[in-house]
């Protein structure tokens, strides 16, 4: 489980299967987001708004997008 002193990204994660998570990466020491991603373990940290932290696997992921950058081509 996540460290209390992990750093955490906002991220909109989107699945292979069609759904679409919103909440927390958990990052680690190194506080980034690719760091996570090209990371050779087969799952990621996530804590999503609504309910528990769960593991993903990278292999049900279609799409990863840090929070700020997708507000910022919204506006």
């Amino acid at each position: 489980m996540a460290d209390a002193n992990a750093r955490r990204t906002k991220a909109i994660i989107v699945l292979v299967n069609g759904p679409t998570l919103r909440g927390d990466v958990i990052c680690g020491a190194s506080g980034r987001l690719e760091r996570v991603i090209y990371d050779p373990n087969a799952f990621i940290e996530f804590d999503p708004e609504d309910g528990a932290i769960k593991f993903i696997a990278k292999q049900q992921i279609l799409s990863v997008e840090a929070e700020k950058f997708v507000r910022q081509q919204a506006a």
